[in-house]
């Protein structure tokens, strides 16, 4: 019991979880589907603690949260660094990091909110949303997230003085996304016309942990690749539900 006490507190699950409906024994639908995309974020960390692993690599663990839920939830993993070892110099490697913002296209997640919109959608079955709708995302088209990858492994970036220290990093972390955030209801709308079928919405509240607006500044890519993502919404979700429609026949 208390391990498992402890993984919730250093993930952020006790947070939420009184608040639920039965506590810790609430039915949460398939993959999550009633909680927000924080909270399953959180969830999942304190699925993982509670297994106590030797090494623990997280990426982009946080990237559901707001801005103070993801300083918390730090916080807290800082008291647990003297017992889990994250480690790059041991092997002396050259380490690059990409961070992807809400990639959408074929073949991608099917718990993905888009991906259930246009299934959904074509099935004539309502959809919920958040927030009116109220919300922006830098959605990235997977072609532009492959093509980003394939450069990056061409020309792998330099190296980069820490001017504080004068030591040189290997490591470095890239932003990878079009820099331009869609209102979430003008995304869903661009489904409704490639479907050719109106969404059955149903508004819900934001749930606790959702952000407002994601965005990608991808400077430091653009420089360093001369890469920038340039698939327009209108272009991807026409190639997504071309090819979920011929997919799910």
């Amino acid at each position: 019991k208390k391990k498992l006490e402890n993984a919730m507190f250093y993930s952020g699950v006790s947070e939420f979880i009184d608040q639920l409906e039965k506590g810790s024994n609430t039915t949460v639908g398939e993959r999550g589907s009633s909680l927000s995309g924080g909270q399953i974020q959180r969830i999942a960390l304190a699925r993982v603690l509670y297994q106590d692993p030797d090494v623990l690599i997280l990426d982009e663990f946080t990237n559901s949260l707001d801005p103070e839920s993801e300083n918390h939830i730090l916080e807290k993993l800082e008291l647990l660094k003297e017992g889990i070892i994250v480690n790059n110099e041991l092997y002396n490697l050259n380490c690059i990091g990409l961070r992807f913002f809400t990639v959408y296209g074929p073949f991608g997640r099917p718990d993905m909110a888009y991906y259930k919109f246009t299934k959904n959608i074509l099935a004539d079955k309502p959809i919920e949303v958040y927030n009116k709708g109220e919300m922006y995302r830098d959605f990235t088209y997977i072609d532009d997230i492959i093509e980003s990858i394939k450069r990056i492994l061409d020309k792998p970036p330099s190296t980069q003085k820490n001017v504080l220290s004068n030591s040189v990093s290997k490591h470095r972390v890239f932003n990878i996304g079009n820099s331009s955030p869609v209102k979430l209801i003008n995304f869903i709308k661009t489904i409704e016309k490639y479907c050719d079928k109106k969404a059955k919405i149903k508004f819900r509240n934001i749930q606790p942990g959702d952000v407002l607006k994601t965005y990608a500044d991808t400077k430091d890519f653009v420089k360093e690749i001369g890469y920038k993502p340039k698939t327009s919404i209108d272009e991807g979700i026409s190639e997504f539900v071309n090819w979920f429609k011929e997919y799910h026949k």
